[in-house]
């Protein structure tokens, strides 16, 4: 938590969780459990969540110099959650309906047909992935890995043709 600290991280940002403490069986050389307990581990987490993106990253990439204070740490990647999508979700769709309208003229119009009415339109799931990632995925993707992020709506029309 000092570390934290030293990062100007608000104690408002940081979730404390409880300590879980875990016994270290005695093992014998042919790595069975003696039923003793040679010694104990205490561990305990450190949860922040800012939306201070360069912060958070400058400080995860500094939690090596606890090890090398002799501190035992164990670290995980910072997860980058986007926020927004509620704020955008309808936008997204009418953007990805025009597009379905687009792709769909462009096709007919080879045929010398045109698009009449929409007959069924079926939003499908976002995909929020890093930037410039081709992956897609049925059930939507929600990429945490990356700072910089794509989101894209999909969109199912049919339209008539006439």
């Amino acid at each position: 938590r000092q570390f934290l600290t030293a990062e100007n991280i608000p104690d408002s940002l940081i979730t404390t969780r409880p300590v879980e403490a875990v016994g270290i069986p005695e093992l014998t050389n042919d790595g069975r459990e003696t039923g003793r307990i040679l010694t104990n581990r205490a561990s305990q987490t450190f949860e922040v969540r800012s939306p201070d993106v360069d912060g958070i990253t400058r400080s995860s990439q500094r939690i090596g110099s606890l090890i090398a204070e002799g501190v035992p740490v164990q670290a995980q990647a910072p997860e980058y959650i986007y926020t927004k999508l509620a704020e955008i979700r309808t936008t997204l769709l009418e953007e990805a309906t025009k597009d379905a309208r687009a792709r769909a003229e462009a096709i007919v119009r080879s045929t010398g047909s045109q698009i009449g009415a929409v007959r069924e339109a079926r939003m499908g799931v976002f995909q929020i992935t890093p930037r410039f990632s081709t992956e897609i995925a049925d059930y939507g993707i929600n990429d945490v890995t990356a700072i910089d992020k794509d989101v894209t709506a999909v969109v199912r029309v049919t339209f008539t043709i006439r």
